[in-house]
């Protein structure tokens, strides 16, 4: 669980499989005597022992990195002047079926 708290607390994404495989680890690292089945049978009941929620990403609120967007405005300025691109060139990414396919529907 402690795992899964920093996680939320850096904004990171967080799936169930995550979870699991994270679980694994810890079991190996830990050196815990006894077998683990880590299914999705025991994530639904950590989830439910703890209180964990995955919703889903809506928007760009749930996603937004506001700190980085404002660094990259002037790293973007200097690519778009040393490549010399027009603004037919220059597309909004998180608008087409590459983003879509690529990005978590859960977290």
């Amino acid at each position: 669980m402690e795992w899964i708290r920093q996680r939320r607390s850096e904004r990171m994404p967080l799936t169930g499989l995550m979870a699991l495989k994270q679980a694994g680890k810890y079991h190996k690292e830990l050196d815990i005597k006894g077998g683990c089945q880590y299914s999705e049978d025991w994530l639904q009941k950590l989830k439910k022992c703890n209180g964990v929620k995955y919703l889903k990403i809506c928007g760009d609120k749930a996603s937004a990195d506001h700190e980085a967007a404002e660094i990259y405005v002037g790293e973007f300025a200097k690519l778009i002047s040393a490549e010399s691109l027009r603004p037919e060139q220059i597309y909004n990414a998180d608008e087409t079926a590459l983003s879509w396919r690529y990005v978590l529907r859960k977290t």
